[in-house]
C-alpha cells in the first residue's frame, strides 16, 4: 500500500507513452516533474528504439548527474555535446560535474570548449581554490553519524536528541504506521539505540514534514512537500513552510505562512531559540538567481514580509539549509567559490568580514545541512559515499588540535635594532614577497609558468617592461645560479598555460615558453603584479596621494608604498585571512623559514595607520606600518 501512488504514477507514465507516438515528450514531462527514474527509462527506451538528439542527451546526461551516476552522465554529456552545434552549455556542464568529481584538471580541459568568459573564470576560480583546499591541513576528523543504504538528511538535535530525515524504514506502532498508510517519501525520524523511530507520534507522524527547525517556546517550522524522486534535486519542489505549536510529540494548531503560493519553493527554514526570526530558502521572483536566503521577524503577533539577506550572501546559484548558531549565520551554496558542488559556508550576523568557507568540512561533492553544536562538534550532510546518494556526517575537532589552534603562535619581530634618537627605517634584509591576494601553504603542488625572459644578474633589468602582460598572470622572479628568470604564472594546469602562451606570443615574446615547478617559496619571488602601482585603497581611505611620511626621516630614492605588516609565522596556515581581508589586499612575503603575512593598497600613511589599528582590534596586536621601498621592506623603529 506504502507505494500506492508511485504505482498510480508509473500507471500514467506507461500509458502516456503508449499512446504517444513521440516517447521523448513523455519524458521531458516526466523531467521537469523530477520523476528522474521514470524519465531516465523512457529516455533509454527510445534512444535504443531510434536514437536521441543532442538536447534529449543533455537531458539524460542531466539526470544521470542529479541521481549521483557522474561516470556514465560523463559519457553522455559527451555524446550531447557531438550531436549539437553550439555545445558549450554542455562542455560547461561537464565541467562543473567533473570539478564536483575532484577532477580538476579534466575540467580545466572542458572548459578550453566554453565561450562564455564569464562563466569560464568563475569556475577556473573554483578549481583554484579546490587544488588550494586539498593541500591545506585539516583541523577536524570527519566520520558518518546516521548512514543507512537509503538517503538520509538535514540532522538537527532536539534536547540532545538528533531529528533528521529519512528515506527508510522505521520501526513505529500501528497508530503511526497506519498514519503514514498509502504514501511515500521520507520520514522525520530520531534514534532509540540501534532503531531509526518516527519522531512525532501518532496522526502527526506524516510523511514528507522535513528539514524541521524548533525554538525553545515550543515553535517548530518544518516544510511539506510530495517528492515524486528520492533525490536531493526534486525534493524541494513546491515545497511549502509550516507552523506549529509542538507539545509531548504531537504537532497542534498547524498553520501554512502567508508567502506559500502554488508554483513557488519555501523550503529549509530555521526558527531562531527565541522563536523571532525565521530563516529560509525560496526561488521567488526578485532574487539573485536559482534560490535566494531570506528572513522573516516576528513582531505583535504576526511574520513580517521576507527579506532578502543581500548579495554578500546571495548568488546566482543556489544558496539553501540556513542555520543560525551564536553570531553566526551558516548555510549551504553552489555560487560561492568552493570545492566543487554545494559548500558550506558561515558569515557573521554582525555585518563583520565576508563569507567564509568551512573548508576543513567541504568536500568536492554536495555537503549541505549543516548544524553547529559548538566550534568542535559540527553535523552536516553529504552525498560524498554516492552509493547511499546522502548521509549524515559529524566533523569533530580533537580537544588536543583545539588546544594547539587556541595557542597559535604569537607574530614575531624577524627584525630588531638600536634605539635612536629620531625614527628610522630598518630593512627586513632577505625577505621576498610571494603572492598577492592569496596564501601559499607548504605545499609542493606541480604548478606552471611561462618563461618571458632570462638574463645574468650583474645585468638586471627593470620589471616593468613585463607590465603589459600582468592581465595574464603575476610575474615572478627565479634566481638560478648566475641567472634570473623572469615567469609570468603561476597556473595549476597545463593546458591553461599553454592557451595563455598563445596570447603572450602574440603580444611580443615569440620566444616564451611554458615551464613547471613545485610550488615553493624559497625560490620564487613575486616582482610585479596586477594590484602594484594602481590599486585603489580599501574604502574608507583618505583622499592624500602623497607617498612620504610627514617627519621626512628617509630619502625615498624611488617609489615606495605604505603596507602593514600583521604577523610573522614559521606555518602560513596559522594566519587567518578572513579577519582581514577586507582591509586590503594580503601579501605573502618569506624570510627563510618564515613567513610574513602585509597589508597593501594603501594610498598614504594615514590609509595605513588607520588599517593598522583596525588589524589590532581584529587580533594582530604586533600589527606596524611599514614600506616597501621598491621591493624591499622597511620597518619604522622608533626611540
Amino acid at each position: 500500500m506504502g507505494r500506492k501512488i508511485l504505482g498510480l504514477f508509473l500507471f500514467v507514465g506507461f500509458a502516456l507513452q503508449a499512446q504517444n507516438p513521440y516517447p521523448e515528450s513523455t519524458a521531458k514531462k516526466q523531467y521537469e516533474m523530477g520523476v528522474y527514474d521514470l524519465a531516465l527509462g523512457t529516455y533509454m527506451a527510445a534512444e535504443k528504439a531510434k536514437g536521441l538528439t543532442g538536447e534529449e542527451l543533455f537531458l539524460v546526461a542531466d539526470i544521470l548527474q542529479k541521481t549521483g551516476d557522474y561516470q556514465k552522465a560523463k559519457v553522455y554529456f559527451d555524446k550531447a555535446s557531438s550531436k549539437l552545434a553550439d555545445a558549450g552549455i554542455v562542455h560547461m556542464a561537464k565541467a562543473k560535474l567533473l570539478v564536483k568529481m575532484g577532477a580538476y584538471s579534466e575540467a580545466a580541459q572542458a572548459l578550453n570548449k566554453v565561450n562564455d568568459e564569464k562563466a569560464k573564470l568563475a569556475l577556473l576560480a573554483n578549481v583554484e581554490y579546490a587544488v588550494a583546499a586539498a593541500g591545506a591541513p585539516k583541523t577536524y576528523k570527519i566520520e558518518e553519524h546516521i548512514a543507512s543504504d537509503r538517503p538520509d538528511f538535514g540532522l538537527t538535535m532536539v534536547d540532545g536528541a538528533p531529528v533528521f530525515n529519512t528515506y527508510g524504514p522505521l520501526t513505529m506502532s500501528a497508530r503511526s504506521a497506519e498514519a503514514i498508510r498509502s504514501q511515500i517519501g521520507f520520514s522525520l525520524a530520531t534514534k532509540e539505540g540501534a532503531n531509526m523511530v518516527p519522531y512525532f507520534e501518532g496522526l502527526s507522524n506524516r510523511l514528507n514534514i522535513g528539514t524541521a527547525s524548533f525554538s525553545k517556546n515550543g515553535k517548530v517550522v518544518f516544510t511539506r512537500t510530495i517528492p515524486l524522486c528520492e533525490y536531493a534535486a526534486c525534493r524541494n519542489q513546491n515545497a511549502s513552510i509550516y507552523i506549529a505549536d509542538l507539545t509531548n510529540g504531537v504537532l497542534a494548531n498547524e498553520k501554512s505562512l502567508d508567502i506559500n503560493r502554488v508554483g513557488l519553493s519555501n523550503f529549509d527554514p530555521h526558527i531562531t531559540a527565541d522563536g523571532k526570526t525565521l530563516y529560509f530558502a525560496s526561488n521567488g521572483a526578485g532574487g539573485f538567481g536559482g534560490t535566494d536566503l531570506y528572513k522573516m521577524t516576528f513582531n505583535e503577533g504576526k511574520w513580517s514580509a521576507p527579506v532578502n539577506l543581500g548579495p554578500e550572501i546571495n548568488t546566482a546559484g543556489d544558496e539553501m539549509s540556513p542555520m543560525v548558531s551564536g553570531d553566526q549565520l551558516y548555510f549551504t551554496s553552489n555560487g560561492h567559490v568552493g570545492l566543487g558542488g554545494f559548500d558550506i559556508f558561515s558569515m557573521s550576523l554582525k555585518g563583520i568580514g565576508k563569507v567564509n568557507n568551512l573548508t576543513d568540512i567541504n568536500s568536492s561533492y554536495d555537503d549541505t545541512y549543516p548544524y553547529v553544536v559548538s566550534e568542535k562538534e559540527i553535523y552536516f550532510t553529504s552525498n560524498r559515499n554516492p552509493k547511499a546518494q546522502e548521509n549524515i556526517f559529524v566533523a569533530k575537532k580533537s580537544m588536543k588540535e583545539m588546544a594547539v589552534a587556541k595557542t597559535a603562535p604569537e607574530a614575531v619581530e624577524l627584525e630588531t635594532g638600536l634605539a635612536v634618537a629620531n625614527p628610522s627605517l630598518g630593512k627586513m634584509e632577505g625577505a621576498r614577497r610571494v603572492s598577492i591576494g592569496t596564501t601559499i601553504t607548504k605545499s609542493n603542488a606541480v604548478v606552471y609558468y611561462i618563461q618571458l625572459a632570462a638574463f645574468n644578474k650583474n645585468n638586471m633589468k627593470d620589471f616593468n617592461q613585463f607590465r603589459d602582460v600582468v592581465k595574464f598572470g603575476n610575474i615572478y622572479k627565479f634566481e638560478v645560479g648566475p641567472a634570473v628568470k623572469v615567469r609570468l604564472g603561476y597556473f595549476l594546469t597545463e593546458q591553461e598555460t599553454r592557451n595563455i602562451l598563445t596570447k603572450i606570443k602574440k603580444s611580443g615574446y615569440p620566444d616564451a615558453f611554458v615551464v613547471s615547478n613545485a610550488l615553493n617559496t624559497s625560490e620564487m619571488e613575486l616582482v610585479l603584479s596586477s594590484f602594484d602601482g594602481n590599486t585603489p585603497s580599501p574604502s574608507g581611505a583618505g583622499s592624500s596621494t602623497s607617498s612620504q611620511m610627514a617627519a621626512g626621516s628617509f630619502d625615498s630614492g624611488s617609489v615606495v608604498s605604505y603596507k602593514v605588516r600583521l604577523a610573522s609565522y614559521e606555518d602560513p596556515i596559522w594566519f587567518d585571512l578572513k579577519k582581514v581581508n577586507d582591509l586590503g589586499h594580503i601579501e605573502q612575503w618569506s624570510k627563510g623559514t618564515w613567513t610574513i603575512f602585509v597589508l597593501s593598497g594603501f594610498r598614504n600613511f594615514q590609509d595605513a595607520e588607520s588599517a593598522r589599528v583596525k588589524a589590532v582590534n581584529r587580533g594582530f596586536p604586533g600589527a606596524e606600518v611599514v614600506i616597501d621601498n621598491g621591493g624591499v621592506i622597511e620597518t619604522i623603529k622608533k626611540n
